[in-house]
């Protein structure tokens, strides 16, 4: 399963993480994003182990950083911060549940 960051992603996260679902829904947004490549992966449908992880919790946001690799080689490693906001306006922070 191919995912990127959207509905389906968050679906996925839900399975596993009770409340996420109601959380994710129009709550958080995403204010920071890195992404560093460490080789070009050559072949398309290689299996790949992803290992996402929250490094730090705030009063209104998150941050994670997440690995990824096929076959115990490092293809790339993300990073980012998600800040959950005020449902009504959407436009100011709001702390976390």
């Amino acid at each position: 399963r191919v995912l990127t960051l959207s509905d389906d992603a968050a679906e996925l996260a839900a399975e596993g993480i009770p409340g996420f679902e109601k959380l994710w829904s129009g709550r958080l947004v995403f204010r920071a994003h890195s992404a560093v490549f460490h080789r070009a992966v050559e072949e398309h449908g290689i299996p790949v182990e992803v290992s996402p992880r929250i490094v730090g919790v705030g009063r209104t946001s998150f941050r994670y950083e997440c690995d990824i690799s096929s076959r115990g080689e490092s293809l790339a490693s993300t990073r980012g911060v998600f800040v959950h906001v005020d449902e009504a306006t959407k436009l100011s922070a709001a702390p976390l549940p």
